[in-house]
């Protein structure tokens, strides 16, 4: 027979399918019921199954189903639950502690000023839906298939969309697991697990249906702005989304990240940088969004700071596939072909989209014929990508033709993309484009015909 008892933050963790870290951060902040036997400097916890699955589905539940943060566990010296009155992290890291509370505040008060202008409640609210469900089996898994998605690792994505495929059948009344779906329905689309089409029509089709379900659904809103952005080119309704989720739930570091990241794209750095900042205080120990916050300095043209971020990153995670993306870019721009190669191949190898290693291949053996093979063999991939729809605009094309110097492949693509009526975002390629080619009054006038609005109304 199984003992109810589980001993050590480990087990409990394990049990929950969270973290180590995570467990002891519920159990500070969301009352989760860890017993901790008396003496000793580090007193023993344990924990009860009966009680742990109480929690899961009763006043626990909205905390368990967020999103995880990220929780820096040599933040945490003493893991006791009952030590809340003043905040570990303020005793070791008090200047980071209150700056990254201070955002988090910003963030809240935005949220406010924001649902005001844009005719909402700016109170946050407390939907039906943030419960797990039922079953605590079906919980662990949906909770199992949210940290896979947070991983941004190829299998991960894979064992998570199959996860809440199982958990929509089991309980299709479950918005969480829908809004779910529709995030990783978009980030598969870039490890190659599926199309662009087909993921933005699942993504929309998965959130649409969380917010039939309950249109609280801070996290589906989020969805919708992001297909609206990036695939459906509308500014202002991808806008007005991401704004509203921000006021359902202003201290989500994933929503405060996709608007930062979209905002970026768009040109509006001031804004951009303020909402990736409030993501990474939310959440310090995201590497997706340290490196987009690097990338967002680089859009900005803030090449030295986005450098440094950038290198140092990848020297400490070389295995994680966006900075390499990052870097990818930055070399390009720079003219240093070896540097871009060795990127895009790394990024290609993690993402495992065969797509991509394709390229790699085809460009690492253009490169052994001479520079001039390379730069040919690099604007004729951007063409293919063109051909097969892969691309929604012709930005990149342009960027790799104006990195290699070609002013007619330049000009052929910009008449193309002006009849076209194409409205552009990529605001980090499209400012070293106008640079390249500054004072060159044709191609600075097609370029200007390409601006977008603004995301974020003034």
């Amino acid at each position: 027979m199984t003992s109810n008892r589980i001993d050590g933050w480990k087990a409990v963790g394990q049990y929950l399918g969270r973290e180590r870290t995570t467990v002891i951060h519920w159990a500070r902040t969301r009352d989760l019921p860890i017993h901790r036997m008396p003496g000793g400097k580090k007193a023993t916890i344990y924990a009860f199954r009966d009680e742990l699955d109480a929690w899961i589905n009763g006043a626990g539940a909205s905390a368990a189903a967020e999103v995880e943060v990220e929780v820096d566990e040599g933040v945490h010296a003493t893991p006791e639950p009952n030590a809340i009155a003043v905040p570990p992290i303020a005793k070791r890291a008090g200047v980071r502690w209150r700056f990254a509370t201070a955002l988090a505040v910003v963030g809240s008060l935005l949220a406010v000023a924001v649902a005001a202008r844009d005719g909402w409640s700016s109170k946050p609210v407390a939907s039906q839906s943030m419960r797990l469900p039922r079953d605590p089996s079906t919980a662990r898994l949906y909770l199992q298939a949210r940290e896979d998605w947070a991983r941004r690792s190829p299998d991960g994505l894979r064992r998570a969309l199959a996860a809440l495929t199982e958990v929509v059948r089991r309980q299709p009344d479950f918005a969480l697991a829908y809004s779910g779906l529709a995030d990783a329905y978009l980030l598969a689309r870039e490890f190659g697990t599926l199309r662009d089409a087909e993921a933005f029509a699942r993504a929309q089709r998965a959130a649409e249906q969380a917010l039939r379900l309950d249109p609280t659904q801070a996290a589906a809103h989020r969805a919708i702005g992001f297909v609206h952005y990036w695939w459906g080119r509308d500014r202002a309704a991808a806008g007005v989304a991401l704004r509203r989720a921000i006021a359902l739930d202003p201290d989500n570091a994933q929503t405060h990240f996709w608007y930062g990241n979209i905002l970026s794209d768009n040109g509006e750095h001031r804004a951009a940088l303020r909402e990736l900042d409030i993501a990474r205080a939310i959440e310090p120990g995201s590497l997706a969004i340290q490196s987009d916050l690097a990338y967002a300095y680089w859009a900005k043209g803030e090449t030295r700071e986005a450098v440094v971020r950038l290198e140092r990153l990848a020297a400490a995670e070389p295995n994680f596939a966006g900075v390499h993306s990052c870097l990818s870019d930055v070399r390009l721009a720079e003219g240093d072909l070896a540097q871009f190669l060795m990127e895009y191949g790394a990024m290609a190898r993690l993402r495992q989209e065969p797509r991509r290693v394709a390229i790699a291949a085809e460009l690492v053996a253009a490169w052994r014929q001479g520079p001039e093979a390379l730069r040919t063999a690099m604007l004729a991939a951007a063409m293919r990508d063109i051909e097969n729809e892969e691309l929604g605009d012709h930005v990149w094309p342009i960027f790799v033709a104006s990195m290699v110097g070609n002013r007619d492949d330049v000009m052929a693509l910009l008449r193309t993309a002006d009849a076209r009526k194409e409205v552009w975002g990529s605001a980090a390629l499209t400012s070293r484009v106008a640079a390249r080619w500054r004072g060159d009054s044709m191609i600075e006038a097609l370029l200007l015909r390409r601006a977008a609005p603004l995301v974020e109304p003034g």
